[in-house]
């Protein structure tokens, strides 16, 4: 299970952005805000015998444009749900999984998003 992204318009985004900011310093942005999605992922992820999140990946494939996911067989089971997940449970939140599902890549992505908004904003 994987995620393929590629920022569109990072032309005009750099062009918008080079009185501020170089080519260069706009990159580490980018690799800064997808560091962090994996970081999100990784903390998210279900642990038993940590195969799952040990194959939690982000891969640079070029200006711009990552591959970001997770290697494991079964991690779509978890991020999306299946019948033999049971419903689990915090002390703050008795019910935090309905479903059986435990998002942890999504997080990941939504986290990426939100960095970038807040780097570039500011």
């Amino acid at each position: 299970m994987y995620v393929e992204f590629k920022i569109h318009g990072e032309e005009t985004i750099l062009a918008r952005i080079t009185k501020f900011l170089n080519a260069k310093a706009f990159e580490e942005i980018i690799d800064k805000a997808v560091k962090e999605g994996y970081d999100r992922s990784f903390d998210l992820c279900p642990v038993d015998t940590g195969y799952m999140q040990s194959q939690i990946y982000a891969t640079k494939l070029g200006q711009g444009y990552y591959k970001f996911g997770c290697n494991c067989e079964y991690a779509i089971y978890n991020e999306y749900g299946c019948a033999n997940i049971p419903t689990v449970g915090t002390p703050e939140q008795p019910e935090h999984y309905k479903g059986g599902y435990r998002p942890f890549i999504r997080p990941g992505v939504v986290r990426i998003k939100e960095s970038l908004h807040l780097y570039i904003k500011n």
